[in-house]
């Protein structure tokens, strides 16, 4: 059986590296792009006369003879390096100039790659999912409450940085009547945090951290949802039968973009969720975050009487931002006003 490409690349992840950061080092490091061309205008200084690799058009070829003659790698894994530049051609990091110059097949690097490689999410589309849970596990906490009565519920949240700070981000209602909230990691470690702004009606509560973060990353938000786009979820679902709340993955696609009763614009997903995933970041496959689960949709006696099954619902992330710039704004008129 075929392995995907995505995991034949993760196995090579410092081949892969190599040959990613040579094809978009125009974009991504102008130091290395400076040494490349050195490097290969002095080998193809006859037959370089369209000024291919001073532009940034690199061939396979090019590449190969880039890390023998620099003497960066010894390896030469051509089943490898292609499938390599297939994928990155597929999600559109670099386009091919074949029929433009002469020669071997180049390739050169789409712009917006500088702006993946800044947030560190250049290498998840190209590694697939299983390097997301991975890289991201972390990043997805589990947010205990104890109610009054004794009773502990499980929800989710996630960390981002925003404009002061890091913060866990997650629902109003996972924290609702708490008299106690611990927040852990996947790993269980507890970790301190501020409650600072809570949105009833959006259902959106910010977590802000205390807490040394001992190298988690921050995952970043895109306002981009596509419908039947692919989707990942990480979260803290409650599992029948089971002794504790574990992290659980589902993939799934954006359905469709509707307004609940509140007048909230959400969009329905089809990944799995049930009580314990609410706060669970939705990711599309950069590892963006596009939004956050906040409920199911089902009316109880439909699912009774005609067997009518939920749908899954999500907080856009640009509502997400849009809160935390208003609530911002609302701190710093609170601290003019104090002056």
């Amino acid at each position: 059986m075929l392995k995907p490409r995505t995991q034949q690349l993760y196995e090579h992840e410092e081949y892969v590296r190599d040959v990613v950061q040579f094809f978009l080092s125009k974009e991504i490091d102008p130091a290395l792009f400076t040494e490349i061309v050195k490097v290969l205008s002095k080998l193809h200084a006859k037959e370089d006369k369209l000024g291919r690799i001073k532009t940034g058009m690199f061939s396979l070829e090019d590449f190969r003879n880039f890390m023998m003659i620099s003497g960066r790698s010894n390896r030469n894994l051509p089943t490898i390096d292609q499938l390599v530049v297939d994928q990155m051609e597929e999600v559109n990091y670099i386009y091919s100039l074949g029929q433009l110059v002469s020669g071997p097949k180049s390739y050169t690097a789409q712009k917006h790659v500088r702006d993946l490689y800044k947030q560190d999410v250049l290498y998840n589309q190209l590694f697939g999912i299983e390097y997301i849970i991975d890289k991201y596990r972390r990043s997805v906490f589990k947010i205990e409450n104890m109610a009054s009565n004794g009773v502990r519920d499980i929800g989710t949240g996630f960390l981002v940085k925003l404009l002061d700070g890091c913060y866990v981000i997650t629902n109003e209602h996972v924290l609702d009547q708490a008299v106690r909230l611990r927040l852990l990691d996947v790993d269980e470690n507890e970790f301190e945090f501020d409650v600072v702004h809570m949105d009833k009606e959006k259902d959106i509560a910010y977590l802000k951290i205390k807490s040394d973060l001992n190298g988690i990353v921050p995952l970043h938000f895109t306002k981009e949802q596509r419908v039947l786009s692919e989707i990942i979820t990480i979260g803290y679902p409650s599992i029948p039968m089971t002794k504790e709340a574990y992290q659980v993955y589902h993939r799934g696609e954006i359905n469709s973009f509707v307004e609940d009763y509140r007048g909230n614009q959400i969009f329905l997903i089809s990944a799995k969720s049930s009580s314990g995933n609410s706060g669970s970041p939705v990711l599309n496959l950069h590892g963006h975050v596009v939004g956050m689960v906040v409920k199911e949709l089902y009316d109880p006696d439909q699912l009774m009487t005609k067997g009518k099954l939920p749908y899954y619902a999500a907080i856009p992330s640009q509502t997400i931002i849009s809160e935390h710039f208003r609530y911002a704004r609302m701190q710093w008129h609170k601290k003019s006003n104090d002056k």
